[in-house]
């Protein structure tokens, strides 16, 4: 999409992510489970995020998929930042269906891992905290990916670590 500053993908819980740089050299590894899925991407700019299209995909034991039932986008955002970053990434988390607005905390923890672009795991936890910081000081500087699994979903982010 013109002007877009980054694309993530908004998976299922299960599915991973893995690959190059960009939808064209990335592929999806799709769990055992079979059943209808949708995956979305979503698009940043300095104005905002949003999704953009959706692909819905049936896994069945007969092999082949195509022609799954589209949903709504999950209802999970993530902000990450600063990014690029050099000591600390914080991470805010947000869900629209939830009723606790007023609360720091969600009623069902979440987990997030950081990945180095190999799919080596830097970093990971689970817990319910909205607002998270990340220490990143002791990392290599390039790209890595977050990736927060929550509810049904899973939301994945560049980040850059410079020096």
């Amino acid at each position: 999409m013109p002007g877009a500053d980054s694309y993530n993908w908004v998976l299922p819980k299960g599915f991973s992510l893995f690959g190059g740089n960009g939808a064209s050299s990335e592929y999806i590894n799709t769990p055992a489970t079979t059943g209808s899925y949708t995956l979305f991407c979503s698009v940043s700019n300095t104005c905002g995020s949003r999704y953009t299209n959706s692909l819905g995909i049936n896994l069945g034991t007969g092999g082949g998929g195509g022609g799954g039932k589209l949903g709504p986008p999950p209802a999970i955002a993530v902000a990450a930042f600063p990014n690029p970053t050099a000591s600390t990434l914080t991470v805010h988390i947000t869900d629209s269906t939830s009723t606790e607005d007023g609360e720091d905390r969600f009623a069902q923890p979440y987990e997030l891992q950081l990945m180095d672009r190999n799919s080596g795991k830097v970093f990971s936890t689970q817990s319910n905290k909205k607002t998270m910081d990340i220490p990143v000081g002791n990392l290599p500087k390039g790209i890595y990916y977050l990736n927060v699994s929550y509810k049904d979903a899973v939301l994945r982010k560049q980040i850059v670590i410079e020096r």
